[in-house]
């Protein structure tokens, strides 16, 4: 079995840094294949495990880490606290944005 569930973030105001705002998955088993082949190259060699989770236990929650150079259009149900809350879904990569142009500042939690 292949996971695959893009992880989510935005610069932060300070010092330019990459902070994660949630995840986005809901792949297809084919879709899954093709993202981990598609970002291989963009791997930095990190790699982790997630905590684990109170609604799906046992499954693997390891986690690699790619360089921030892909912005990733999603949509959302509900955010908070600076962070994607529910029911992220991946609209679309957008090679017309720079990475550094998508700030914290730019999530909307409703507020």
């Amino acid at each position: 079995m292949v996971a695959c569930s893009l992880g989510i973030g935005a610069e932060a105001a300070v010092a330019g840094r990459l902070r994660p705002v949630g995840h986005a998955s809901g792949f297809s088993a084919a879709d899954k294949r093709r993202l981990r082949q598609e970002l291989a190259a963009l791997e930095t060699g990190e790699r982790g495990s997630g905590d684990p989770s109170r609604w799906s236990g046992g499954r693997d929650l390891e986690w690699v880490e790619l360089r921030p150079e892909l912005v990733v259009e999603v949509t959302y149900d509900h955010a908070s606290n600076g962070r994607i809350r529910h029911g992220a879904k991946v609209v679309r990569f957008r090679d017309d944005r720079d990475p550094a142009s998508c700030g914290i500042d730019q999530l909307d939690t409703g507020s």
